[in-house]
């Protein structure tokens, strides 16, 4: 039961951290997600930090952004993350991104 709260309240987390910073989700496949902000063209140190930071990322495969789109390709594993712990990191992080902390 609480697996699945806590789940709920990520997926929640994750909707408001995109919706705040403008972020769409454009196309989606397993293993490969598009996303644009408008913001983005405006605050290009923003996208420079979430490459560096999905570099570090062992499951990222890489990371193309373009800026005449203005949209951002992440190539990943696939393999579903069971781990609410990482997850939540990975939240914090491009929260921290996106808000200019880190």
């Amino acid at each position: 039961m609480l697996y699945e709260v806590k789940k709920l309240l990520l997926t929640r987390r994750i909707k408001d951290l995109l919706e705040k910073n403008q972020i769409t989700i454009l196309h989606y496949i397993p293993g490969r997600v598009r996303l644009c902000s408008p913001l983005w063209k405006q605050h290009p140190e923003i996208i420079t930090r979430l490459i560096f930071e999905c570099k570090n990322e062992n499951r990222i495969r890489s990371v193309t952004y373009s800026n005449e789109t203005g949209s951002l390709l992440v190539k990943f594993d696939a393999t579903p993350v069971t781990d609410l712990y990482q997850i939540e990191m990975w939240i914090e992080t491009l929260g921290s991104i996106l808000n200019g902390n880190k």
